[in-house]
């Protein structure tokens, strides 16, 4: 999970990425503060992490790239990097910290591109891809249909959006089996994060968790066929949508 930093504002992860990468101690890591679950950290080695070391959903959404592919949330670049690698492959890895394209840059990530995902129309790509949660972007359930259209855009014909997300209504229930919800409040799935490392701290954002039947019921709405491909640990979710 990656908050896309605007310019000129805290930037937290892209400080400790860039420290891990001047001087690789595990020890490195953001705190991150939510509304829901209690604080945890995020160490640096995650950021950095190999092919071998990624989770099985990353792998395998790795695999299915094809043609010119975007990295929408690039981090370190640790998907960029292997892909790079892979015949027929053209990466662009996008980010909005600086420091995260100078990590790039510094691990010879080939084309990592200084750019917003919500405004940025330069070109079209074969694949999208939008892992640690990369639905998270969207920000609130309301901020759907714009997220969902952006990824049709940036499409070419026939061309695909790798997606990860989860459905996080077990963290709401009980040891029964019930489910607490409030009927009347926001999607379950909308919490705010906050991320802190060594005294800087980010701004509040907002990052959503949606369940793949609404995903799907969505990416129809703007012309997107979607399929999940791949169930992950913690109800966590690989998805296809394809532009026809």
């Amino acid at each position: 999970m990656i908050k896309y930093q605007q310019k000129g504002l805290p930037d937290p992860m892209g400080k400790a990425m860039f420290d891990y990468l001047e001087n690789p101690d595990p020890s490195i890591a953001v705190k991150v503060d939510t509304n829901l679950t209690e604080d945890e950290d995020l160490p640096m080695t995650y950021m950095f992490r190999s092919f071998e070391e990624s989770p099985e959903l990353e792998q395998e959404a790795l695999k299915l790239c094809k043609g010119k592919v975007l990295d929408v949330g690039a981090g370190a670049g640790p998907h960029a990097l292997w892909l790079q690698e892979q015949e027929g492959i053209e990466v662009s890895a996008m980010e909005v910290s600086a420091n995260s394209i100078e990590v790039m840059k510094r691990r010879g990530v080939k084309n990592p591109l200084f750019a917003d995902f919500f405004t940025y129309n330069e070109e079209k790509f074969d694949t999208v891809l939008l892992l640690m949660n990369g639905l998270g972007i969207a920000g609130k359930m309301e901020g759907v249909p714009k997220f969902l259209q952006r990824i049709h855009d940036l499409l070419n014909s026939g061309g695909q959006c790798l997606i990860e997300s989860a459905d996080i209504l077990h963290l709401f229930r009980a040891d029964d089996g019930s489910v607490m919800l409030d009927l009347n409040g926001p999607y379950y799935g909308e919490i705010t994060y906050q991320i802190s490392y060594k005294g800087i701290v980010g701004e509040e954002f907002d990052w959503l968790y949606m369940a793949y039947d609404l995903l799907e019921e969505f990416a129809t709405g703007v012309g997107l066929k979607c399929e999940k491909l791949m169930d992950g640990p913690e109800d966590s979710y690989l998805a296809r949508m394809v532009k026809p």
